[in-house]
């Protein structure tokens, strides 16, 4: 290995970085240079401070602040580069796309912006989500968008909530006319033998549980939908975190895909049956199929 580039790295814990650290060490501590940092492998980190800090459940600011990057044992062995032209701007001679992203930059760093802050003019403002999800999704254009696996490249809505995700993918399903399928989880509870409460586990619980780094225990699908994944299931395929990925079959035992973007566009994949669990934010672990 001769380079590690490590994009977003204060959203990470500072315990990651200080394990890798110790890692490489052992691994390379036969080598020259193996007791330098990270075995003397270059890394390049990178991310905007600006951005999401780690998030630590339950913790206060200082707990955030004390989990970042720069709290990490290899932080003063970093040299810092700070890059200060937009490269996608460069690129892009759009003048409204400089000046939304001028906005976004002093959103970060304008001591001033406090409190509520206001749109500027050329941001389409609604309070009816039938009104903003139209403007995004057309109900005339998702009735055929099954049909057309480009539609939804380029489309997307972003929110900060989970329960809104949930909310607006349902409103934008039912514009859908493609044939609609219902899949539900297999949800099972490890619990120690002594544990408390073993019978109020019931399976109509445990369809019940939400968190973030679960899937619902019920999922609506429909072909030509477009849906993104949220693990690592095969790199080598482009099946990685954050792919976005069409529907295009649905079966029993697995779903067809087909992959919107990147390199490996326009390839189709086959998606099994797998097994997520969760021990952190239950007393129990909930695995769910």
């Amino acid at each position: 290995m001769s380079l590690i580039i490590w994009d977003e790295t204060p959203m990470i814990n500072k315990t990651v970085f200080d394990a890798v650290d110790r890692t490489l060490k052992d691994i390379r501590s036969h080598l020259p240079g193996g007791d330098f940092p990270f075995g003397g492998i270059p890394v390049i980190l990178g991310g905007d401070f600006h951005q999401t800090l780690p998030i630590i459940p339950h913790g206060d600011r200082s707990a955030t602040v004390l989990a970042c990057l720069h709290h990490a044992k290899v932080w003063p062995h970093l040299t810092h580069l700070f890059l200060r032209q937009n490269m996608r701007l460069a690129t892009n001679q759009d003048d409204l796309n400089a000046e939304f992203a001028a906005w976004i930059n002093q959103l970060s760093t304008d001591e001033n912006l406090i409190g509520n802050v206001h749109l500027p003019e050329y941001i389409p403002q609604t309070t009816s989500k039938s009104v903003f999800t139209e403007s995004i999704y057309p109900a005339s254009e998702l009735e055929k968008a099954h049909l057309n696996p480009d539609f939804f490249i380029g489309r997307a809505i972003l929110t900060p909530h989970i329960a809104k995700v949930d909310d607006l993918n349902g409103l934008i399903q039912e514009a859908m006319t493609s044939a609609n399928h219902t899949l539900n989880s297999n949800d099972e509870a490890d619990l120690n033998e002594n544990a408390q409460g073993r019978e109020e586990l019931t399976a109509e619980f445990l369809n019940s549980l939400s968190h973030s780094s679960l899937p619902l225990s019920r999922l609506e699908l429909r072909i030509g939908a477009p849906i993104m994944l949220m693990r690592n299931l095969d790199p080598k395929q482009g099946l990685c975190n954050s792919t976005r990925i069409t529907v295009t079959c649905i079966s029993h035992q697995c779903m067809e895909v087909r992959i919107n973007s990147g390199d490996f566009n326009g390839q189709y994949y086959l998606i099994y049956h797998y097994t997520l669990s969760n021990s952190i934010a239950f007393s129990f672990t909930l695995r769910r199929t």
